[in-house]
């Protein structure tokens, strides 16, 4: 399961909001990974994914593939003591930042940020 597809079906599963996280060993590099507060569990989380999983397929074969991969996951996970919740993480699945990929935009004048400074500094100079 890719990075993007697990922190979608994370956002789709209920009270959970995936996040990056460097855990033990892992010398920098960051994962996806879902804060667990300390009223759920993570086997709670993992029902809430598998039944997302489910609301998500459109047949068996594509539910059998998504149980699979649910499965792989499961097996490779960690977790850490995060205050009083938990962070379960996964360290096979590298974070990935949407936000570098995708420009924002000014509401004000359509423009992206980029855009706006550079007239907004263009503007300064003259």
């Amino acid at each position: 399961m890719d990075a993007k597809k697990l922190i979608e079906m994370i956002e789709d599963s209920g009270d959970y909001a995936p996040q990056s996280y460097s855990g033990r060993a892992m010398y920098g590099k960051e994962c996806v990974g879902v804060r667990i507060r300390r009223d759920q569990s993570e086997f709670e989380f993992f029902a809430d994914l598998l039944e997302t999983a489910d609301s998500q397929s459109d047949g068996e074969d594509e539910l059998s593939d998504n149980v699979n991969e649910i499965a792989k996951l499961m097996r490779k996970a960690k977790t850490d003591n995060f205050g009083l919740d938990t962070i379960l993480y996964f360290p096979r699945i590298e974070w990935v930042d949407d936000s570098e990929d995708e420009e924002e935009y000014d509401d004000d004048d359509g423009l992206s940020d980029g855009e706006a400074d550079a007239i907004t500094l263009g503007e300064r100079n003259e």
